[in-house]
């Protein structure tokens, strides 16, 4: 079958179509996030499927019988809703509505972003063939799926997994929930900039980091820092160190409960290597209650895995009509 999968993230809207049966990615493309409110998002969103189908059609190839769509934040995928996008700005969208209304007989599916990464990971990616499983996406927020029992795990009544949303220090900063200390204000690619910027700024230090960015602290971003940590600026590494000690914490957590196959990491964070990784998985065997090696790598599918994941949601709601 093929189905086609948005991903709509605070930065920009993703979308792809794929054939299901060969777990293959046909098309992708994205635009930036437009704003403007849920009507706007879904024209532009439909837009952006409108193109790459009539890209795949003048190729001989099919259109699509499906479509899902992945949102950060409290999806009901029953209900069709979006209660609350924090970063969106989408509260209490009935957003498969909307986009039904626009595609007429198209059946819609809908879904939480790290779920649906998780579930693309799983068919696609990094996960295929494991039974317990962790997706951790590290972006702008910090989001994230589990696979139970081989299958996506969606809470035990269905509101989804928020490992972002875990609290790792209390009365810790502010967090775009309105809770303080969650896991997303320290282990996100945004803290890893945010601390970089405040370092440029109250030292004004002429090094690694200041050489990246031209100066300029608004250019930080948690590249800049992890190149600048990798190459030896003390203070960039100084603050590399700290985002160590806060994601091995998270992912020690996650491993005391469930003692996963593996760990992966999706965002771009995760593509940054060895000077990640090693570091990485010695202090979450140091914390975690079980002494062992955990595999802990980064996802298969990159910027592509809520497409991916979306686009099998889709046809699995096509399937079940």
């Amino acid at each position: 079958m093929i189905s086609a999968g948005i991903d709509i993230g605070g930065t920009a809207i993703k979308a792809g179509l794929a054939d299901t049966e060969r777990k293959a990615l046909l098309r992708f493309g994205e635009i930036l996030f437009p704003g403007g409110g849920a009507e706007k998002v879904c024209e532009e969103a439909l837009a952006l499927v409108r193109r790459l189908t009539e890209e795949e059609e003048a190729a001989g190839g099919q259109r699509p019988a499906a479509l899902g769509v992945a949102v950060p934040g409290w999806v009901d995928p029953e209900g069709g809703s979006v209660t609350n996008a924090h970063n969106l700005g989408l509260c209490d969208v009935p957003l498969k509505t909307l986009l039904e209304a626009r595609l007429p007989g198209l059946p819609v599916a809908l879904e939480n972003d790290g779920n649906a990464a998780a579930l693309g990971e799983l068919y696609a990616g990094a996960l295929r063939g494991t039974k317990t499983a962790v997706l951790l996406t590290i972006g702008t927020g910090l989001g994230g799926g589990l696979i139970l029992g081989g299958k996506l795990f969606r809470g035990g009544q269905g509101r989804g997994t928020e490992p972002g949303h875990m609290i790792l220090a209390q009365g810790g900063l502010l967090c775009g929930c309105g809770v303080r200390g969650c896991a997303e204000t320290c282990c996100s690619a945004s803290w890893l900039a945010e601390q970089g910027r405040a370092y440029m700024k109250k030292t004004g230090a002429a090094g690694l980091l200041f050489q990246k960015t031209g100066g300029d602290p608004e250019k930080v971003d948690a590249r800049a820092v992890i190149e600048a940590a990798a190459a030896g600026e003390p203070g960039a590494a100084e603050i590399f160190r700290e985002y160590l000690e806060n994601l091995s914490s998270l992912i020690a957590s996650l491993t005391n409960l469930l003692d996963p196959e593996l760990v992966a990491l999706g965002g771009g964070v995760s593509q940054a290597g060895p000077v990640l990784y090693e570091p990485l998985v010695r202090l979450v065997q140091e914390k975690s209650f079980y002494k062992a090696r955990y595999e802990i790598l980064p996802a298969a599918l990159g910027n592509r895995a809520g497409v991916m994941g979306a686009a099998f949601l889709g046809a699995e709601s096509k399937s079940l009509r």
